[in-house]
């Protein structure tokens, strides 16, 4: 909940205003999840059993353990997808999936996702598994954008999680100002990576 106070008022400063914010733990209810279950188990979508060991592990070293399976190499994937790992908990792909057919009961004709290019091999996936539960037609598009590439001094800001090195939206906002910043980010393609250099923002030529 702080988490979220906080993107929004991250995103308040940059004018940005969301009609609309979907809590994942709120839609993945029991009656959700079972429902879905049965529509995919009546449309021979899924089956309890085991998953292919995940690329980098050997048979050897995998434990085997039943659970619920979406059957993607019916869609072209090239293995079959989890959906409810062996302890209950929800995989992204069956979060998506509940998500997607809540998306559906609102009835628009247009249905628009927009997620970071390092999710580009999730693009089909995700693609094939709504076409084939859906139960009307509509135009469904995933956008897909680049990263940010920040620099200063001449210098790439290089960030890592793991080390706890980033840079915050809020301070790049404190330091170039709100329109500075939209016009960056809307100014490039968002398909390409974009150069933010702070040096060339706060310069003030044409």
């Amino acid at each position: 909940e702080l988490i979220l106070l906080d993107i929004k008022e991250d995103l308040n400063k940059l004018g940005i205003v969301h009609d609309n914010f979907v809590s994942e733990k709120e839609l993945s209810t029991e009656k959700k999840v079972n429902q879905i279950k049965e529509k995919l188990l009546k449309k021979d979508l899924v089956y309890f059993g085991f998953q292919e060991p995940p690329k980098g592990i050997s048979a050897e070293n995998w434990v085997k353990k039943k659970q619920l399976i979406f059957k993607s190499k019916k869609i072209n994937d090239d293995s079959d997808r989890a959906l409810i790992k062996p302890n209950g908990e929800l995989t992204y792909f069956m979060s998506d999936i509940i998500y997607h057919v809540e998306k559906l009961k609102k009835e628009f004709d247009i249905l628009i996702n927009i997620w970071g290019i390092d999710h580009s091999g999730y693009v089909s996936r995700l693609k094939n598994a709504v076409d084939v539960i859906k139960n009307r037609d509509f135009d469904f598009r995933i956008k897909l954008t680049a990263l940010v590439n920040l620099i200063k001094n001449k210098k790439s800001l290089k960030m890592s999680k793991r080390e706890g090195v980033y840079v915050t939206l809020r301070e790049v906002i404190k330091e170039v100002g709100k329109d500075s910043l939209r016009f960056m980010m809307i100014s490039r393609s968002s398909d390409k990576i974009i150069d933010f250099d702070f040096d060339l923002i706060k310069q003030k030529t044409k």
